[in-house]
């Protein structure tokens, strides 16, 4: 008895020795299954600290990860569950995300359409096309293929699909296409990266997209198979995970991609929020002339698949979606596009991605020209304007000199940019790209709505203000 109690104590000890002993103490250490920053050693004083030390340690225990793989990969052979924090198991062995249940905000739903409502209004007012851009996902395409018990009704699309017909907004929703074409092919994975639709279902996605773009600028055709070099490629487990898989998936190679080129580097320094960093500015110098050049408010249907769309458009700015759209004359400042794209997956629309207060509260500038019937007024003193520049983003401010006025512009030819307007701090702000933008020429202008009356100052510029 003796002998299997110390053999006991034994066996436990060598389990926490082991796990003291492999203890992950790497600063900023990534979990590869979890997809995020493991926890970093609380401080005292800063909330609790005991709940903070369990959460530390559980993350950074030795073996965790090999802890975690073999509990997944035991319940997945012994009972065929998916025990693991993303995915989950539907039938015929579909593996979808997370399944929650289809209740949703009315409200915020209602918000978000006037929020789009408002940025197409902005669009129209400057003679821009604006498409939103909607993809279903894999939980509408591939319902037949959900767990038995889970009950979708697909609710929350047709509502929203109402809304967007009852605002007017001009859209495009791919769900129909990938619907018929499932019939036939596999647009989204059996199993791997469950949460988007595979490199086929992109080519029919951004046909789509393309064909809505061309009644705007003909010259913009669509997709053929023949773009593309379509090969497969062997994957052996699911997307930011260790779940054993075994499936061919499609990839597509754009044929055209020497013909691309990225200029991020000369836009490092733009503003994005720091959960939404994904960003690229490329330029098809193969493109005709009459190729627009298009804005795109995007998220991770489209992020890794830009080569859809690069060489169908003379210039692609790609924004990660969400909260960056929120500062959607930000970017319309800096790009002064041709057409503007704003594009979601189904499963991101709430306030998870969309903050409903920021949304509802946006404002932005009207149009200039609605004030073309104004008393024009030419300044006799200049505008000091300070700027700091960081590759082609200029950034400025200055002082208000007219603390009447309702709204500010930057013209210089035909751009014109909208700065916001601080009423406490009495200043102006925006941003421009240096290579778009001529600021030698540039005109500040003042308006007072209800003096009916427009202010027009030169401008001297001071670096490093």
């Amino acid at each position: 008895m003796k002998s299997l109690k110390l053999g006991f104590v034994i066996i436990i000890c060598s389990i926490i020795g082991l796990g003291i002993g492999g203890f992950n103490l790497e600063p900023d250490s990534i979990s590869e299954i979890d997809n995020r920053k493991l926890t970093t050693f609380p401080t005292i004083g800063e909330g609790d600290f005991t709940d903070s030390v369990e959460n530390y340690v559980s993350d950074r225990i030795g073996f965790r990860t090999w802890a975690i793989d073999t509990f997944t990969w035991l319940n997945d052979k012994l009972f065929n569950e998916m025990v693991h924090p993303t995915y989950t198991y539907g039938k015929d062995g579909y593996v979808f995300f997370k399944l929650s249940d289809e209740e949703y905000d009315i409200e915020w739903l209602d918000g978000f359409v006037a929020f789009l409502l408002q940025l197409q209004t902005y669009c129209d007012e400057r003679n821009i096309p604006f498409i939103f851009w909607l993809n279903p996902a894999k939980t509408t395409v591939y319902s037949n293929y959900l767990p038995d018990g889970y009950n979708f009704t697909g609710k929350f699309l047709r509502d929203l699909l109402q809304r967007l017909d009852e605002a007017g907004i001009n859209y495009v929703n791919t769900t129909d296409v990938l619907m018929q074409k499932k019939e036939s092919e596999q647009v989204f994975n059996v199993k791997y990266d469950a949460g988007h639709w595979n490199d086929l279902g992109a080519f029919y996605g951004t046909n789509a997209i393309l064909d809505k773009i061309s009644e705007f600028f003909p010259s913009v055709r669509s997709n053929t198979f023949d773009d593309f070099e379509c090969l497969t490629s062997h994957v052996t487990s699911l997307s930011v995970s260790h779940f054993a898989i075994d499936e061919d998936v499609p990839v597509f190679l754009n044929t055209q991609s020497n013909s691309i080129l990225s200029l991020a580097d000369d836009y490092a320094s733009l503003n994005l929020n720091a959960n939404y960093t994904d960003y690229d500015v490329l330029i098809n110098t193969a493109a005709q002339d009459e190729y627009p050049r298009v804005l795109f408010f995007q998220g991770s249907y489209v992020n890794g698949r830009r080569r859809f769309i690069e060489s169908r458009i003379k210039e692609y700015d790609s924004i990660h979606n969400y909260e960056n759209v929120l500062d959607f004359d930000y970017y319309f400042n800096i790009f002064q596009p041709d057409c503007v794209i704003f594009e979601t997956a189904e499963y991101t629309l709430s306030a998870s991605y969309f903050d409903y207060a920021t949304m509802i509260n946006c404002t932005f500038n009207p149009s200039l020209n609605q004030f073309d019937s104004y008393e024009e007024v030419q300044m006799n003193t200049d505008c000091i304007i300070g700027y700091e520049e960081s590759g082609n983003i200029v950034n400025f401010s200055s002082e208000n000199p007219w603390s009447s006025a309702n709204y500010a512009y930057l013209q210089s030819g035909n751009l014109i940019l909208d700065l916001k307007m601080d009423f406490e701090e009495y200043t102006l702000s925006a941003s421009f790209d240096s290579t778009r933008f001529d600021s030698e020429n540039a005109k500040l202008i003042l308006l007072d709505e209800e003096a009916k009356e427009k202010r027009i100052y030169d401008v001297k510029w001071v670096s490093g203000s």
